[in-house]
């Protein structure tokens, strides 16, 4: 497009005064100048692109300003106060989001997402519809997801393992790699990562002979036979948070241990399952808040088999509680921290005040820490946590190197999940594992004592 002489001289000293891009566009014959912007959005969680009119320039260069009538950009000069607006507004957008009764919501609904509207509002003292209509408008905006925190696989006799791979040099392609551990059922997270190590991997086998196996020939693919790399695995035992099954799981591995009554096999091994078992934890799995008709309809169960079977599978522990997963909250990253316990007795001495840390309400979307572990080799614990702001890493290093003095802490990035789930939530403390098991049970405080703790630090 070519633009007259004097349009073309005061287009150019319009942009010296501005830092981002500017357009023009013809319109009838006139010369209308723009200014665009592209940035990440952490509201939005995607690019935004920012365009905002500065004015027109008439054939013979003279430059008239707008008017504007918008509230919004009634007083911006440029795309830089725009952006500024927009940011108040998202700021004023995040304040929303983050009110104390939606986060009240998404606290009842990770501690049992099969709650009842009616019984969400009359605990918050909230409008039933109220809850449904924010909880939708919670779906979308966070994108979340309904599952279980289960220990459905070691009932029927597979262990968690972690796998961490460090290339020496170069690294495979990481669609080659989603797409290799796609195609494997045991495998139920896979994180690429930045820092100690490359990879990430939590897998489930029945024991170390059968991992070690499948490890040597998947090693031996060609997404990883010509890279040279450190690999290691080691043992998980997930106190705090889950990692959802996946549906491949089930449907490759479990089915098979489904009992069916036979000559040959007139009771159910103790590594099989029901197929009313099978039915309601893969159902729930998948979608917690599905309804058990729904689930007897698809299984062919009989009528009040799911309902009966959920319930006794609460009452075992199999099924820890139905809960959600927040996939889009605004995050800066996940990062993954490993603590090495290099001197036990200390290590015993701080671990109760590290667990009280753990339940501390931190007032955002999401838990402190959204899984913690025991790890076999080399012993020491797993954590992964959300983080939020700039600097809240470093806070965060820094208080736990105060209350887990005795051990070495090393951080990793999570850059990308590639496959499977943490799930992400916000737990009521007192429905919490570590609240019950460890400081209750084991400490043997008490729920007052414990609660003085949290309100005082």
């Amino acid at each position: 497009m070519e633009l007259p002489e004097p349009v073309l001289k005061t287009l150019a000293e319009i942009k010296k005064n501005y830092n981002h891009t500017v357009t023009v566009k013809v319109i009838k014959g006139g010369y209308y100048i723009y200014q665009t912007y592209a940035d990440y959005d952490r509201i939005k969680m995607r690019k935004v692109r920012y365009t905002i009119y500065i004015g027109k320039i008439e054939k013979d260069g003279i430059f008239i300003k707008p008017y504007r009538r918008n509230k919004r950009t009634k007083r911006v000069r440029g795309v830089d106060g725009y952006i500024r607006n927009r940011t108040k507004e998202a700021i004023e957008l995040q304040q929303m989001i983050t009110e104390q009764e939606n986060s009240r919501i998404i606290s009842a609904f990770s501690t049992d997402s099969r709650v009842s509207f009616d019984n969400v509002g009359k605990n918050l003292d909230i409008d039933p519809q109220s809850v449904r209509y924010r909880l939708r408008g919670l779906e979308k905006k966070l994108k979340i997801i309904y599952t279980i925190d289960t220990h459905a696989s070691a009932d029927f006799g597979y262990l968690r393992f972690v796998i961490t791979v460090k290339f020496k040099d170069k690294k495979p392609d990481l669609k080659v790699v989603e797409k290799l551990f796609n195609n494997e059922p045991n495998v139920q997270l896979v994180m690429s990562t930045k820092g100690e190590f490359d990879l990430f991997i939590v897998v489930l086998f029945e024991n170390h002979l059968n991992i070690e196996s499948w490890l040597y020939n998947i090693r031996k693919t060609n997404v990883f036979l010509l890279y040279r790399a450190f690999w290691n695995v080691s043992y998980l035992m997930i106190g705090h948070g889950s990692i959802q099954l996946r549906d491949e799981f089930f449907r490759d591995i479990v089915a098979k241990k489904v009992w069916h009554r036979t000559k040959e096999e007139p009771r159910k091994k103790p590594y099989q399952i029901f197929k009313r078992e099978y039915a309601v934890l893969r159902a729930l799995s998948n979608n917690s808040r599905i309804s058990f008709k729904k689930i007897e309809k698809e299984y062919k169960l009989g009528d009040g088999a799911a309902n009966s079977t959920y319930h006794n599978l609460l009452d075992r522990s199999i099924i820890i509680r139905p809960t959600i997963s927040i996939e889009n909250l605004p995050i800066k990253y996940l990062v993954l921290i490993r603590v090495y316990q290099i001197n036990l007795k200390l290590f015993e001495e701080l671990r109760k005040n590290f667990f009280l840390y753990t339940l501390k309400d931190t007032e955002l979307w999401a838990n402190r820490f959204s899984l913690i572990g025991d790890l076999g080799s080399p012993v020491g614990m797993l954590i992964i946590a959300p983080i939020f702001n700039s600097g809240d890493l470093n806070t965060l290093e820094s208080e736990l190197r105060k209350l887990l003095r005795g051990s070495i802490i090393k951080t990793t990035i999570i850059t990308q999940t590639l496959l499977g789930r943490i799930c992400i939530n916000k737990l009521e403390q007192t429905k919490s594992r570590i609240y019950e098991k460890i400081l209750i049970e084991e400490y043997k405080m008490t729920k007052e004592e414990i609660k003085d703790y949290l309100n005082r630090t």
